[in-house]
């Protein structure tokens, strides 16, 4: 029987645990990245972000159960994350017609963004995609977003749980 060298076994030994720990971070950071931290959606989706004017978050106003926002901070065609409670929200404006909806895609829970030159709603986690009614068109979203009720009142909107 042969002996082995303790230079390679020592050799061997730390490969192992190398190779380990490698294997353990590949399986951990992917894991650490999906439930932490903020991700840049906006990127990932293919939609330019907010500079300028409309990076600002816009003077809101309500409780847990509606939200006030003035009509003049949403551009035309464009859409507004803002929150009712702990609920995001999605405003567009589209003309004079006003929906909101539940910003939160049914699939895994992501931020689900508006994307204006495809008047459609976009999930940067895993490609899920909403027409402007808010009914799933493509991914793996399971149902529609849910659509909150709108309200204009000279130049105040109100949107409220539906």
């Amino acid at each position: 029987m042969q002996k082995i060298d303790p230079d390679r076994r020592e050799f061997f030994g730390w490969s192992f645990k190398v190779l380990g720990a490698v294997g353990l971070m590949g399986i951990l950071y992917p894991i650490t990245r999906f439930l932490g931290g903020d991700i840049d959606v906006e990127s990932h989706a293919g939609i330019e972000p907010a500079r300028g004017a409309n990076a600002r978050k816009p003077p809101v106003a309500g409780d847990g159960n509606s939200v006030e926002i003035d009509a003049g901070t949403v551009p035309e065609g464009a859409g507004m994350i803002l929150t009712m409670g702990s609920v995001p929200v999605i405003l567009v404006r589209n003309g004079n017609r006003w929906r909101a909806f539940n910003a939160t895609c049914t699939h895994l829970g992501c931020l689900v963004k508006w994307d204006q030159a495809g008047q459609r709603f976009v999930c940067p986690c895993h490609g899920g995609l909403y027409n402007s009614d808010g009914k799933v068109t493509a991914g793996p979203p399971p149902a529609a977003l849910a659509e909150h009720r709108v309200t204009l009142a000279g130049n105040t909107i109100r949107i409220s749980r539906a």
